[in-house]
């Protein structure tokens, strides 16, 4: 059985400010860049993606997000990643 993927649109935007988030992913995410600049910073370098670039990074990336007024499409796989992992919704 395969869990459904999770998807979702979001806006990286703080007042025309970049905006800047670390995380380590605990599943492979796709993500497209719909407008403006999205930034991935890994300890492999810097992955930069413009509107209509797609951007694929594997669990286990250790990463820090950056985007500069971006509009961002992403899907991650497991769906259930919260749930595989243990973490409960707050």
């Amino acid at each position: 059985m395969f869990a459904c993927e999770s998807t979702a649109k979001i806006r990286i935007s703080t007042s025309g400010r970049n905006c800047q988030i670390a995380w380590t992913l605990l599943y492979d995410e796709v993500v497209v860049v719909l407008e403006g600049t999205f930034k991935v910073l890994t300890k492999d370098g810097l992955l930069v993606g413009e509107k209509g670039d797609v951007l694929w990074l594997p669990d286990g990336t250790e990463l820090q997000y950056e985007g500069d007024n971006a509009f961002i499409f992403y899907a991650v796989q497991p769906g259930n990643w919260k749930e595989v992992h243990g973490i409960e919704n707050p």
